[in-house]
């Protein structure tokens, strides 16, 4: 029997493991960074050791360190998540020699499929069907761009070794080929310490299906239904759903087989999943095997009613599963939406800072919500590891409802100090290509093609009643906490007697006076506009109603840095820059020369020195946040009049990098 568990992770995958360890009686060990000193995982766990510092190679990623404490905890066995170790055959072996159960598949199996050259090479045998593409050891430029010509461009450059879009890289044209291999290959070692890469024909318009199976000693099988992942950006999903919509069960049955079959080929065991591309007619192709568990896995425990920790940890305990594919029963459908620290209006690009304020939704049960998450309200979001805030599942009898409970989700959590993705990702729910039981064609360019359209779905614009409900939101933080330092055009306030008060306050480029006699409020926006509004009700700390216009609105507001995050129930969630506060501007977007840092980073190459002269698109600097690759180039056409930075160095975003003269 397990007893005791070394969660060798962190965030929200740790956490998820944690609550099936208590479940379970089984004690939890965790292990934290520097970063990480004050975490949710460190603290829910029943033990936690110091690891390193914040940086995964001296921390998440050394697994001497992670060793030598599971000895010292005492530990029957650890539990490695998705990321970092999960799929590190070394780590195995070392586990291994060391009588510590490692929770998952045997290294043999995470040698054979981890490494996705070495599966191909293995399942071309099998006669499982794949892509056009090279999949051997030899790594040279040239060799790799020959290859890459053979197979006919597009083609897709992947990292070996890992998964969640790292190390991956489309390329369109030849020309760009090396620059892109070369980024790829950086990439992947920074996150996987493998740059080994396999090139393959990049399918246009597929599909992104898996099928989740779950096998124990024996040689017993499941598959736990499919689940549909097309929605992605920058070749990572944001939403996952189960089982696949608008998908034949023939194909699904078919699939199915073909994922048995290669585990059986293998002699596989414990979790995993078999991904494969799926075309318009429905020809799929193995794409990849993960040997571990998915971020998405909990769709798939949604329909099932299984515990896929409690799962893995009874197969590593070396039981049979309890269970018989006739006795899985696929009710309802499930959606999970991934919110992540990012600016979806800069291609993506991940964010870091301190999570002011977070609020997850009301009414959880009623509408079959569940919340994954690592992190909580004071939080702060590094550039170290990846940028996942939490995720959202939503189950209902149908997708339809699903979609609809995850609207409702997503229009209720509320994230204010920091960029997130949430409006986007309600936006793409409610999309009239998405939702509903019979949604169109959706495919991994889904995002790509649409997201001008989608883009245009959010309801996130600055209207005359959301700066006066802003402006009440000020107000009512003022005077009834005493907690805002924001005082213009003061006159004689006595908290007291409740004398009439005057205030001023500017949001954005609006000016909006504001006069109370504590029984109603007068708004005025820009001299020109004016209201005359009750003395909202229910204030607490961040929230309150109000009515304007005879209409009611609840509001929860944040200020924070000299910005008011206003959230409304309808799923408005915008921002207002306080006073004369305004938003930095990256003049690199626009027609400036100025380049600056899009987000808080490390410099990995620089590609001009002082003098050079560039066309505007040439790549210029390229940063690494979040274990991703960003590249930034010239705005316009020019000389480089100085480099202010040099590689190897962290940088804040902001940051004054070059300067190009006309």
């Amino acid at each position: 029997m397990i007893k005791r568990i070394l969660i060798a992770n962190r965030a929200e995958i740790a956490c998820r493991i944690i609550q099936t360890c208590k479940k379970m009686g089984i004690v939890s060990v965790a292990i934290y960074s520097d970063a990480d000193r004050n975490s949710l995982h460190k603290n829910m766990a029943d033990e936690a050791f110091y690891i390193g510092s914040s940086i995964a190679s001296d921390s998440y990623l050394n697994i001497d360190k992670i060793i030598d404490i599971a000895k010292k905890a005492n530990v029957d066995a650890v539990h490695a998540g998705y990321g970092f170790l999960s799929e590190n055959t070394n780590f195995v072996k070392q586990l291994e020699k060391t009588g510590i159960i490692f929770i998952g598949p045997s290294a043999k199996s995470i040698l054979d499929m981890g490494e996705k050259s070495k599966s191909k090479k293995i399942l071309e045998k099998a006669s499982i069907p794949m892509l056009l593409g090279y999949h051997g050891d030899r790594q040279d430029y040239d060799f790799l761009q020959k290859q890459a010509e053979k197979i006919g461009f597009p083609v897709l450059i992947k990292a070996s070794a890992g998964g969640g879009g790292k190390g991956m890289k489309i390329v369109h044209k030849k020309e760009d080929f090396k620059i892109a291999l070369k980024s790829a290959k950086r990439e992947a070692n920074a996150a996987f310490g493998n740059d080994h890469v396999l090139i393959e024909k990049y399918l246009i318009d597929p599909r992104h299906i898996e099928i989740q199976i779950l096998g124990d000693k024996f040689g017993n099988y499941l598959t736990l239904a499919d689940r549909d992942c097309s929605i992605q950006r920058r070749q990572q999903k944001i939403i996952e759903e189960a089982p696949a919509p608008n998908l034949s069960e023939k194909t699904k049955e078919l699939m199915a087989k073909t994922a048995i079959k290669i585990c059986q080929s293998i002699n596989y065991y414990n979790a995993g999943t078999i991904e494969f591309l799926v075309d318009r007619e429905e020809n799929f192709y193995f794409m990849e095997m993960n040997t571990r568990l998915q971020v998405e896995h909990p769709v798939t425990e949604m329909i099932t009613g299984l515990d896929l920790v409690e799962l893995q940890i009874m197969v590593a305990e070396g039981k049979k599963l309890p269970i018989s594919q006739k006795e899985i029963k696929i009710k309802g459908h499930a959606i999970e939406s991934r919110i992540y620290a990012e600016d979806t209006n800069n291609d993506f690009l991940p964010a870091s800072g301190k999570i002011h304020m977070l609020k997850w939704p009301e009414y959880q049960d009623k509408y079959n919500i569940r919340i994954d998450t690592g992190v909580k309200s004071g939080d702060v979001i590094t550039p170290f590891y990846d940028p996942m805030i939490a995720k959202i599942i939503t189950y209902a009898k149908d997708r339809n409802i699903a979609c609809h409970y995850m609207t409702k989700a997503l229009s209720n959590t509320y994230i204010a100090g920091i960029k997130n993705n949430i409006s986007f990702l309600r936006s793409i729910i409610r999309y009239n290509d998405f939702k509903g039981n019979n949604p169109k064609y959706i495919s991994t360019q889904f995002i790509d093609k649409l997201k001008s359209d989608i883009s245009k779905q959010e309801e996130n614009k600055v209207t005359d009643t959301a700066i006066f409900i802003a402006t009440v939101g000020i107000f009512t933080n003022e005077f009834e906490n005493s907690n805002f330092p924001y005082k213009e055009n003061f006159a004689g306030w006595q908290i007291n007697n409740l004398k009439n008060t005057s205030r001023t306050y500017q949001l954005n480029n609006d000016i909006v006076k504001c006069y109370t006699d504590f029984k109603s409020i007068k708004l005025t926006l820009n001299n020109k506009k004016t209201v005359n509004i009750p003395y909202p009700k229910n204030i607490s700390l961040d929230s309150f109603e109000c009515y304007i216009a005879n209409k009611k609105y609840t509001a929860t507001t944040s200020i924070y840095n000299n910005k008011l995050y206003l959230f409304l129930k309808n799923g408005q969630h915008i921002i207002f820059n306080l006073k004369d506060s305004e938003a930095p501007v990256f003049e690199n977007n626009k027609t400036s020369g100025v380049l600056r840092a899009p987000m808080t980073g490390k410099i990995i190459a620089i590609n001009v020195k002082k003098g050079d002269n560039v066309k505007k698109g040439e790549p210029v600097i390229i940063m690494e946040a979040m274990k991703m690759e960003h590249t930034i180039y010239a705005p316009i056409s020019g000389t480089i009049a100085n480099v202010n930075v040099k590689t190897d160095i962290q940088i804040d975003e902001g940051m004054v990098l070059t300067h190009i003269e006309k």
